[in-house]
């Protein structure tokens, strides 16, 4: 039976409104006269998704919680320091920090690929006063040269502080791309979601395994919650298609499947290249549910982590009973995605 879905919630959260932040922008107001703080506070609403998951797994649940975390495709911004192209005079700015603020702004995810290329970004900045000033992420500027544009309102949704700027001084920076990459492998791809909850709601001993299950995550307002939910379904289906697709043909693909050894009395050993823990041990549960017979099923991974799955099963048509398993997480996949439509 698949997984049921109840009481999706998607709310809102203004920042300056929370709890824990409200104190300390009081407390500004109160000791900080000439400055402004709303222009450090993010100008969009976080949002954030809950959602019950009723007669399910934890390795279902899991699988969705680790991708949603790190195996999406991420738009961020870049700074190649090795092609860099800049022009300040302030010597307390450290390079390196100021890459790592510029890495970790939560840019608008819905980007045209093409249309990437006719954008130039620059961040641009002199500080004409007696007072130190902070440089913000809406100092950057993204001029698209077709619309004659500067659209980086559009894909920059929060003001957030990047490093001081001493009075006097400037700083004029043309390095700036906007690139793709995967929360696992790309310190620079992770602001998509801030925060993920997940837990049981059986109420019943640990060593009894839970079907109940709360799930959700808080976005920095730059792509929808539902979106999120539709991509994750859609990697996970994507990983499952790659194995079936490659595992019988072992011998002629080294990208996908690594190595499958026979031992043991027919126990065999399947090695999955590019795998994180995630869709191997939904396999290995749900070879478990085709066959109830199954003489043995267990997943492991490589330590120290090497990116690679490893997979024990002992049943005489291995092959096919990893097939059923594979076409079973799919069709329960393409019914849980269809509730965050």
């Amino acid at each position: 039976m698949p997984a049921s879905i109840k009481n999706i919630k998607i709310t809102s959260e203004v920042f300056e409104k929370r709890p824990n932040v409200s104190k300390w922008f009081n407390l500004i107001n109160k000791h900080v006269t000439d400055v402004d703080y709303k222009v450090y506070i993010p100008q969009t609403n976080w949002q954030t998704l809950r959602c019950e998951i009723y007669n399910s797994c934890p390795q279902f649940v899991n699988a969705i919680r680790k991708t949603v975390m790190s195996e999406l495709s991420v738009w961020s911004l870049t700074l190649d320091l090795y092609n860099i192209k800049i022009d300040y005079n302030d010597d307390r700015i450290l390079i390196d920090v100021l890459k790592q603020k510029i890495e970790s702004i939560a840019i608008n995810q819905n980007i045209d690929s093409e249309k990437i290329k006719k954008w130039e970004i620059s961040l641009e900045v002199a500080n004409n006063t007696d007072k130190m000033m902070y440089i913000m992420s809406n100092h950057i500027s993204i001029f698209d040269q077709i619309s004659k544009k500067d659209i980086s309102t559009k894909l920059i949704p929060q003001t957030i502080p990047l490093v001081p700027l001493q009075p006097t001084k400037h700083l004029k920076l043309n390095s700036i791309v906007i690139s793709r990459g995967f929360g696992y492998s790309d310190m620079n791809a992770f602001p998509m979601v801030h925060s993920v909850f997940y837990k049981t709601l059986d109420g019943i001993p640990l060593q009894v395994l839970p079907t109940k299950f709360g799930f959700g995550f808080t976005t920095y307002g730059n792509i929808e919650p539902k979106q999120i939910m539709q991509m994750a379904c859609n990697e996970i289906k994507n990983k499952l298609v790659t194995i079936k697709q490659y595992l019988p043909k072992e011998q002629e693909t080294s990208n996908i499947i690594e190595s499958i050894t026979e031992f043991m009395a027919n126990m065999v050993e399947i090695r999955i290249k590019n795998q994180r823990n995630i869709v191997t041990p939904l396999i290995a549960y749900y070879c478990s549910l085709m066959d109830p017979t199954i003489d043995y099923v267990a997943h492991n991974i490589v330590r120290p982590t090497k990116d690679v799955d490893i997979l024990h099963i002992k049943h005489k048509d291995y092959k096919k009973i990893i097939d059923l398993a594979i076409d079973k997480i799919i069709g329960e996949l393409e019914i849980f995605a269809k509730n965050f439509k």
